[in-house]
């Protein structure tokens, strides 16, 4: 249930997110951040206590909600986030740099659906995926760097059979 989502979420993630997200930078005329490293478990506020260097990714479980199996199957709708921290020192760069990472997210949630291992859907529905911006591009987190996030949340279906 919540473990296979997140397990699923991040495998798709890490076979498409580099891709999708190079071929927008360059698309748009956008300098890359670097290599952006993927953390299943960890949202932001928790990675960065852990010192995790930006730019990075959370993959996170925020809820779920299911019944007792029917028939030696449980369907499950969860809440899932892919949770974006990028750091440098030209705010309206990183501001560009997180919205292009969301964006190549929606594509990593398109392929989603049709991934396997119970999955059968991810955002199905009209209004159903919340991309959440930080406002803080003109704070300094630190001497010279502006940090900068966005959380993509979204529901995840998925079927338990014979656990």
């Amino acid at each position: 249930m919540i473990y296979d989502q997140v397990e699923q979420a991040y495998v798709v993630l890490a076979a498409n997110f580099a891709a999708d997200y190079a071929a927008l930078l360059t698309a748009k005329g956008v300098a890359s951040p670097g290599a952006v490293t993927l953390i299943k478990r960890q949202g932001v506020p928790t990675a960065l206590r852990y010192q995790q260097v930006p730019p990075f990714m959370g993959v996170v479980s925020l809820a779920a909600a299911t019944q007792a199996k029917d028939q030696g199957k449980r369907d499950n709708r969860g809440l899932v986030a892919y949770d974006i921290y990028i750091k440098g020192g030209t705010p309206d760069l990183v501001a560009a740099q997180v919205e292009l990472a969301a964006q190549a997210v929606m594509q990593t949630i398109d392929a989603l659906a049709a991934s396997g291992n119970g999955v059968f859907g991810a955002a199905e529905l009209p209004g159903s995926c919340t991309i959440t911006l930080s406002d803080d591009e003109d704070e300094e987190v630190e001497e010279g760097q502006y940090g900068r996030r966005a959380t993509v949340s979204f529901p995840v279906w998925d079927r338990d059979e014979g656990l």
